[in-house]
């Protein structure tokens, strides 16, 4: 009996030993990457409105358990927190796989490394200690007290089952509400990214100015006429600059985008673009025209989908201005919605 009694308390202790590891360890990494935690967490279908207080909350209870735990007066308590925050991480992950559009990112540090079925099984296994460990414990307390009758520990496991699963069921429920009815400005991208390769540009003044044949063009906002190519497996980097036909403009934000095999030079507050093929890098002036536009993208190699100001109200309004022979600017009134003042509240920058 002894024997046994001593066996018990070292898988209490191991048990118990096992957790305080976990807690620190998983609290720890999400504290030293807290950024990118938060965006995972705001990328996620069930916390993505919760983000900005589930980041904190998550590590703290963490600590607070894997503190508690170090004391015997407090393991009971513990050992059900830590049971209950199990079942919450486990209800997530099956809501995540059964009943999500997508499946976000995994957590951070060595169990990133587990895919979401792995994570099921490894809190599953998680569970099951704590519950052990709640039952060794319940066996050491006196008969007098009621935790140590079977049907009162039934009924708190149950009980504590319910409302964490619960809990996780409705932050999905309100969080999704939330995202298609109040959104602040939280946006979400289906499915795993994955990084392939990267490459140190040094500087925070490039940008995305067109991608195609297996090249990458990137803009510079410092050198306006300058455009760096890179291969898709950012090896392979060569720049060439830009010679307009005209300099008489007075420019004011003037940027590139490519779209092989020809290469645009807009600046929308003038508003002018030239047009030139990457081959030979000479520009000459396609459209000088009246309206002038903030924003743009190419649709073709002949259209620009565009924001500009309505001239008689002041408003932000979208259209699309063809500049072949025949220009012509062509605006929707419908397509941004004011809820204030027309302006900030529609912003698509």
């Amino acid at each position: 009996m002894r024997l046994n009694s001593k066996i018990q308390n070292l898988f209490l202790e191991f048990i118990c030993l096992l957790y305080i590891l976990l807690f620190v360890y998983a609290a720890v990494s999400k504290l030293l990457d807290f950024e990118n935690f938060q965006v995972q967490l705001g990328q996620s279908p069930l916390l993505s409105t919760f983000a900005s207080w589930v980041s904190w909350l998550v590590p703290i209870i963490e600590l607070i358990l894997a503190l508690l735990l170090f004391f015997p007066k407090w393991r009971m308590i513990a050992l059900f927190a830590a049971f209950s925050l199990m079942v919450m991480f486990t209800a997530y992950i099956y809501i995540i796989l059964n009943y999500s559009s997508f499946v976000p990112c995994s957590c951070g540090g060595i169990l990133e490394k587990l895919g979401w079925t792995e994570h099921l099984i490894f809190n599953v296994v998680f569970i099951i200690l704590a519950a052990a460990g709640i039952l060794i414990l319940a066996g050491g307390v006196p008969q007098v007290h009621r935790i140590s009758k079977p049907a009162a520990l039934a009924s708190i496991f149950s009980l504590s089952t319910f409302f964490s699963v619960g809990i996780v069921a409705v932050l999905f429920i309100l969080s999704e509400d939330i995202m298609h009815h109040r959104n602040n400005f939280v946006r979400r991208f289906a499915g795993n990214a994955t990084k392939v390769n990267e490459i140190d540009l040094k500087f925070s003044s490039y940008y995305f100015a067109g991608i195609a044949n297996d090249k990458i063009y990137l803009g510079n906002y410092t050198q306006p006429l300058l455009v760096t190519t890179l291969d898709t497996l950012l090896h392979k980097r060569e720049k060439f600059k830009i010679h307009p036909s005209r300099t008489d403009f007075p420019f004011q934000s003037v940027q590139v985008r490519v779209l092989p095999p020809n290469f645009y030079l807009i600046d929308g507050p003038v508003p002018i673009i030239f047009k030139g093929n990457i081959k030979d890098c000479n520009g000459s002036v396609k459209w000088n025209g009246s309206t002038t536009f903030s924003h743009y993208q190419l649709i073709d190699s002949l259209t620009l989908a565009i924001r500009s100001n309505d001239n008689l109200k002041g408003e932000s309004q979208l259209g699309s201005l063809y500049f072949g022979n025949k220009s012509k600017a062509r605006f929707n009134e419908n397509l941004l919605q004011k809820q204030i003042d027309g302006i900030f509240d529609v912003d698509v920058g």
